[in-house]
């Protein structure tokens, strides 16, 4: 009975925590999605205009990277990249 409620729950887990797709309008967000990849996406914080790696693995759903330039600098989105 144990392992059937673990199981439940876990399944609970992947199905609530899931990368869904949201259409949302640009000026009424915070993060902003710039590309849809494999495992992820490639987003930009909307008052910074830092990009993000968004990751929508199993394992790690969720967690965002900061991207950097050539010299460690916060990459920075520009209109119409």
């Amino acid at each position: 009975m144990k392992k059937k409620i673990m199981l439940l729950i876990i399944v609970l887990c992947f199905i609530l925590t899931g990368c869904g797709e949201r259409t949302v309008e640009k000026d009424s967000t915070y993060f902003v999605k710039i590309s849809s990849e494999r495992e992820g996406d490639v987003i930009y914080d909307s008052r910074t205009k830092v990009q993000y790696w968004r990751s929508c693995g199993c394992y790690n759903g969720g967690s965002l990277t900061m991207l950097v330039d050539s010299d460690g600098k916060p990459l920075l989105y520009k209109e119409g990249d």
